[in-house]
């Protein structure tokens, strides 16, 4: 083999490593950026459920005072009717 195809063939090898080493910085770059992607869903995730339970509990206790309301103006309705 010549000098140059020498020069050529570690040249080769060197950015096939080169390569193979990018390579795999990204994929590991990319599988920490998915888990960190899903830890920060976990977190939304786990907040949505809190939202969702008080407003569950909200509107319950909303809806109650709302019959509650309902249930008063239709006691008063026999005392009213002649007026």
């Amino acid at each position: 083999m010549s000098k140059a195809t020498e020069t050529f063939k570690a040249d080769l090898e060197k950015d096939l490593a080169a390569l193979r080493t990018v390579r795999d910085e990204v994929h590991v770059k990319l599988h920490l950026a998915a888990m960190d992607a899903r830890d920060a869903f976990r977190r939304l995730e786990s907040d949505a459920d809190a939202v969702t339970r008080d407003a569950s509990a909200r509107l319950r206790a909303l809806i109650e005072r709302m019959r509650a309301v309902a249930a008063s103006i239709d006691a008063g309705k026999g005392g009213h009717a002649g007026r």
